[in-house]
């Protein structure tokens, strides 16, 4: 689960800016924090925003296949190394390219979960079929 308790600092009452003291030595000059805080805040860095995108990738990855002249439905599986792609009580958003979207309606979709090593799977119905072949994607969240 992320966090969702992260704090900014708070500097202390009367206090309107940072404070911070410069000292120069070998040729470089550093500077070290002398601000008085009320509140100290927490360190948003690349391991948090890494971790971050990862869980946002994980409800937002896609799968697709390809919808086959005259026929109504497609099914996919979830990818090797995600069996659990679609999973029980999962959303489905279904994205056919723009050529077809006049075409196609989503009469339906129905997931089965993994079970026994078997990969997850989404079958989607539409009201219509195709006259050529056409890439279907599908996002699971």
């Amino acid at each position: 689960m992320l966090r969702t308790d992260y704090k900014d600092d708070v500097l202390q009452a009367g206090q309107t800016q940072r404070k911070y003291l410069m000292t120069q030595s070998g040729g470089y000059t550093y500077f070290s924090d002398e601000t008085t805080y009320q509140v100290t805040g927490d360190v948003f860095g690349a391991a948090v925003i890494n971790e971050t995108n990862a869980a946002v990738n994980k409800c937002v990855e896609c799968v697709s296949g390809t919808l086959s002249p005259n026929v109504t439905s497609l099914t996919v599986y979830a990818p090797n190394d995600r069996p659990d792609f679609f999973f029980d009580g999962g959303h489905v958003e279904v994205y056919v390219p723009q050529s077809k979207v006049q075409d196609l309606v989503v009469a339906g979709t129905s997931i089965t979960p993994a079970s026994g090593g078997n990969r997850s799977s989404c079958t989607v119905t539409f009201s219509s079929s195709v006259e050529s072949a056409s890439q279907i994607d599908l996002y699971c969240k």
